[in-house]
This record gives structure tokens, C-alpha cells and sequence, in this order.
């Protein structure tokens, strides 16, 4: 054993760090186990090594100490590793994807920079959707207010050929009017009442193709207010596409609801025209036939009066002269 071996003898060491050493037994080379041995040759002890090595001016550490605590003050990138296949054959092989990335430690990553563009991106993306919701708040009051317009003229077109229907209907129900028609007159009064209601019909049919290009260009214009804010927040990218679609995909449904239910409203609203329409023109029609009727009765009456009148006039009744004559032939034929 070491222990048991003669220890070395150092008799003595001259300026230039040479040593003059006893005899050394071979199991004392166990120490170039923990000294390196330089490339100077097997005359160089690893005492004299050691005495070299501390006679060598030091090497300065501050520059490799100021390295190491750079390096310290960097985020550490914690590694996770895979675990056993048994253990994840039934769990999500994404999210196992993702657990093996590197993890940054929230307390050391601040990444300020991340952080102002997601707030700019939010910001302008509440921004670009705030303008979407304006701008689809003026195409909404637009497309009202035509509308409005569009049934605030038709009112007054259909109100002012009302008013020349009941003047017509009016020259028929009054008799001193109606005895101043002949027949063609009277017929053609129905000529009057039929072309006003036709112009009426035509005036509701206006209506609703107006009520229709009203729908198609408050669409049209939804539409591209839509596909602007789309491709303005896909620009953006504060939300993920996705995300994006399904907002604009809900914009769409709200459009065509309400698109649906103007189209209700504006069939009712037709519909409702149309059958007072029809009960117009048949109340005309009976007006018609009416004064028709009360026409031919006035003018028989008015004839049957003319005869009397005629009849009991002086043109047929006997001159009196020739009354006194038949009268006096009367008597005087009594006496013979």
C-alpha cells in the first residue's frame, strides 16, 4: 500500500526551481492520476510541475467571470422531455408535441415588444371594427330613410288618385250631373274610373320593385362593408382567421334576418295594398252599374214627364173656338 512505502525526501530546490528529490518509490506516480502531466518528458517530476506552475504568473479571470455572468443573466430554457410511449399512447399527441418545446419562465421573459404589438394590435382592431359598426349603422339609416321616402311618395301619388276617383264616382251619384250624361258619357265614366285604377295598381306594383332594389343594394352594400372589415382585421391579425370568419359569419346571419324580416314587412304591407285594391275596384264597379241603372231610370222618367207634359199641352188639346162650335151644334141638334 502508499501508507506503507518510504516517503519522498525533498533535499532542497535551486533558483531556477529545480529540486533535488530522494529516491521515489514507483507507486508514487499515482499523483500524475491527479496532476496532468505536462509534454516536457519523463525528466520532470510532477513536483517539479507543481513548483513550475506556481512560479507562472496567474491567468486574469475578470473577463471570464464577467462572460459567466452575462450568461446568468439569460432567460433559462427549461427542456421538457418525452415521457414513456405507454404512458401517452392515449392521451392528445398535440398537446405532447407541444409540452416537449423549450419553456421560457414568465418571471424572466418579459418580452415588452410582444406585448406592445398585441396591444396595437388590439387596438387597432377595436378600431377597425368600431368604424365597421358605424359604417353599417349610416348604410342601415340610409337604406330607412330611402325607404321611408319611397312609401311617403307612393302615399301621396295613391291618395292623390284617390281623390280624382271619388270626383269621378261623385259625377255619378249626383242626379242633376248624371241627368246631364248621355250614354257614352256614362260609359266612359267607367273608362275614367278603370284607368285610375290601373294607374293605382301600377303605382303598388312600383312599390314593390322599388322595395326590392332597396333590399338588393342595402345588401349589395352590406356585403362590401363586410368583406373590407375582413380583410382589414385579417390585415390586423389580432384575432386568428377563424375567429375573424365567425365574427363576419354572425354579421352575415344578422344581415339576412333582417333582410327577411324588411321582406315580411314589405310583402304584408303589398298584400294589404293589393286587397284594398280589390275591394276599390269592385266598390267603383258597383258605383258604376249603380248610377248605370239610376241614369236609364232618370231618363225613362224624364221622357214619360216630357210625353205628359207634351200630351196635355195646347198642341193636342182642341182650340176653343172649335170647343163653342160643337157645343152650339150639340144643342141645336137637341132641339130638332
Amino acid at each position: 500500500m502508499l501508507n506503507d512505502q518510504v516517503p519522498v525526501e525533498v533535499r532542497g530546490a535551486s533558483r531556477d526551481g529545480a529540486v533535488d528529490e530522494g529516491p521515489v518509490d514507483e507507486d508514487f506516480n499515482l499523483a500524475g492520476r491527479f496532476f496532468p502531466t505536462p509534454d516536457m518528458g519523463a525528466l520532470v517530476t510532477p513536483g517539479q510541475f507543481l513548483l513550475k506552475s506556481l512560479n507562472h504568473p496567474r491567468t486574469r479571470t475578470s473577463k471570464i467571470s464577467a462572460i459567466h455572468t452575462a450568461k446568468m443573466k439569460l432567460p433559462k430554457m427549461q427542456a421538457n422531455h418525452s415521457r414513456a410511449p405507454d404512458m401517452t399512447i392515449f392521451g392528445d399527441v398535440r398537446a405532447e408535441t407541444r409540452s416537449l418545446l423549450t419553456q421560457v419562465p414568465a418571471a424572466q421573459a418579459w418580452m415588452e415588444g410582444v406585448h406592445d404589438m398585441e396591444r396595437s394590435k388590439a387596438a387597432r382592431h377595436d378600431r377597425a371594427w368600431r368604424v365597421y359598426l358605424e359604417q353599417r349603422g349610416e348604410v342601415e339609416d340610409t337604406h330607412r330613410d330611402r325607404i321611408a321616402s319611397a312609401l311617403q311618395a307612393s302615399r301621396s301619388e295613391l291618395d292623390a288618385m284617390g281623390a280624382e276617383l271619388d270626383r269621378n264616382c261623385a259625377r255619378l251619384t249626383d242626379d242633376e250631373q248624371l241627368m246631364m250624361l248621355d250614354e257614352g258619357s256614362v260609359h266612359g265614366a267607367w273608362d275614367d274610373l278603370n284607368s285610375v285604377l290601373r294607374q293605382r295598381e301600377k303605382a303598388i306594383a312600383e312599390l314593390g320593385n322599388l322595395l326590392e332594389e332597396e333590399e338588393a343594394r342595402r345588401r349589395a352594400d352590406q356585403e362590401a362593408l363586410m368583406l373590407d372589415t375582413l380583410a382589414a382585421l385579417m390585415s390586423i391579425a389580432h384575432a386568428s382567421e377563424g375567429a375573424v370568419e365567425r365574427m363576419m359569419e354572425t354579421e352575415a346571419l344578422e344581415m339576412n334576418l333582417a333582410l327577411l324580416r324588411d321582406r315580411r314587412a314589405a310583402a304584408s304591407l303589398l298584400q294589404r295594398l293589393k286587397a284594398r285594391e280589390v275591394g276599390l275596384e269592385e266598390q267603383s264597379r258597383r258605383t258604376w252599374e249603380g248610377s248605370m241603372e239610376r241614369w236609364r231610370s232618370l231618363r225613362t222618367k224624364h221622357a214619360i214627364g216630357r210625353f205628359v207634359a207634351r200630351i196635355r199641352s195646347q198642341e193636342f188639346a182642341e182650340p176653343r173656338e172649335r170647343v163653342e162650335q160643337l157645343a152650339r151644334a150639340r144643342r141645336a141638334g137637341g132641339h130638332v
